[in-house]
């Protein structure tokens, strides 16, 4: 039986032998739950495994450093990688029974984790293959045939003030990690992930650095409710952060710098995706760059500039992009998606255009100040149903609005100073209405297109 240290320890670690310990990887394999590390480096050569409420906490940030040795990690893993959804599940709201069609729920036991409708919930006992009971009354909408995961997992971890790095392997492995927290640590030159959150949900990452590794610094896949504050991916040689299959991440006040791949990126589904406050700069690809098949991701009041591609392109739908500085990218400092928002962006000095809706749809693109780019917005011939209203766009060394598609709306922009036209309508079917073009080089307001409503502009 582990002996409790203190108040709060099971163990404590010494390399210097003042402890109980000098193996941190020991501690835990012993059974202790709580560790306890003294400053000072620690040889690692097997992996640190933190079981369920177990705590890894250095005696202060930067003081307790651990080589990983070869391959190992610090892990949290409550699976095993085994997971059962074969089947299919019904329930009913306010009542605790899960029932399913071609499920065999004795692979389970109780205190293992059901996840439904993308809310992880707790396993109060299996009944049979085909009914088990929730700790608590199912609370979404009532549903049959719907699919599902389920797994034992570790709960309610916590790592904090270590210095983790050398892993040939993944810096810190979590899989079917659950209400886990890791804190004012730096994960550093991994040969793989800095930090790998898989199957998880509910997990914080704060205030950390993840760096140098070979591959991304932060990867998380077919996880949810994962947020990280405070967090600096920075230096690897993959993205920053790349997201996988997930749904409700967010991302707040972090810099995701100097990556050799992309800043963010969301692939697969993952979807509903929160990045605020942060810094996403000098990374050889874009800033946030999202997959065909992602649904929403806001960006909000970051500072996005100097990347190799575009400081935000989105090939996914429902984007949110608002508030932000976006300047001194390589190529466009916006491309949307569909049914996108562009709203009270400051966009300048991008190697490409300020805005370019591609062959995107259903824009709402408003209040922005575009300048100092190739052409301020650019509507290709592909792009249709824009509205494009109360933007100034100046001093671009291009058109200042150019529209190519069809069915756009252009109002109460003001279109100055520009190298070429203020605003080109070649495309059909457009509506331009209450705009004001002054200074540009070329025509003020050209209008070469058929069935073009133009009106109230002032030239």
């Amino acid at each position: 039986m582990p002996i409790k240290i203190g108040r709060f320890y099971d163990a404590i670690v010494d390399a210097k032998g003042g402890g109980d310990l000098t193996s941190i990887a020991d501690a835990f394999a012993d059974g202790n739950t709580s560790v306890f590390v003294k400053n000072g480096t620690y040889v690692e050569t097997s992996d640190l495994v933190i079981p369920t409420g177990g705590v890894l906490n250095g005696e202060s940030p930067g003081g307790v450093v651990i080589v990983l040795a070869a391959g190992n990690s610090i892990k949290v893993d409550g699976s095993g990688g085994t997971k059962e959804s074969a089947g299919t599940v019904e329930v009913v709201h306010d009542d605790a029974t899960v029932t399913g069609t071609g499920t065999t729920f004795t692979n389970l036991v109780a205190d293992d984790w059901i996840k439904i409708d993308d809310v992880w919930m707790h396993i109060a006992s299996i009944t049979d293959d085909t009914h088990l009971e929730l700790k608590a009354a199912y609370q979404g909408v009532a549903s049959s045939g719907l699919t599902y995961e389920a797994q034992s997992m570790v709960a309610g971890f916590l790592i904090q003030n270590v210095l983790a790095y050398a892993s040939s392997g993944v810096g810190v492995y979590l899989r079917a990690a659950n209400h886990g927290v890791i804190r004012d640590c730096l994960i550093s030159n991994c040969g793989s992930y800095g930090v790998y959150i898989l199957d998880s949900t509910e997990t914080f990452l704060i205030s950390s650095v993840v760096q140098r590794g070979a591959t991304h610094g932060v990867m998380i896949e077919n996880s949810s409710i994962i947020i990280m504050n405070v967090v600096a991916p920075k230096g690897n040689n993959g993205d920053g952060v790349h997201l996988l299959d997930s749904k409700n991440v967010i991302m707040d006040a972090c810099d995701i710098v100097v990556n050799s791949g992309h800043g963010v990126r969301l692939n697969g589904t993952t979807t509903i995706v929160n990045v605020t406050d942060g810094v996403i700069h000098r990374n050889s690809g874009c800033g946030v760059n999202t997959g065909p098949a992602t649904g929403t991701a806001i960006i909000d009041s970051c500072t996005i500039g100097h990347n190799g591609g575009c400081g935000c392109d989105f090939d996914g739908a429902e984007n949110v992009v608002s508030n932000n500085l976006i300047e001194g990218n390589a190529e466009h400092g916006v491309s949307a998606g569909d049914d996108g928002l562009v709203s009270g962006n400051h966009i300048s000095n991008n190697g490409g255009d300020g805005i370019n809706l591609a062959s995107d749809s259903n824009c709402s693109v408003t209040g922005n100040v575009i300048q100092d780019s190739a052409v301020g917005i650019n509507v290709p011939t592909a792009s249709t149903k824009h509205a494009i209203s109360g933007n100034q766009v100046k001093g671009n060394s291009g058109d200042g609005i150019t529209v190519s598609g069809a069915y756009n709306s252009l109002q109460g922009n003001v279109v100055v100073d520009n190298g070429g036209d203020g605003i080109d309508l070649s495309g059909d079917n457009n509506v331009a209405v209450a705009n004001v073009c002054n200074g540009n080089t070329g025509t003020q307001l050209s209008n070469t297109g058929t069935g073009n409503i133009v009106d109230h502009n002032q030239t």
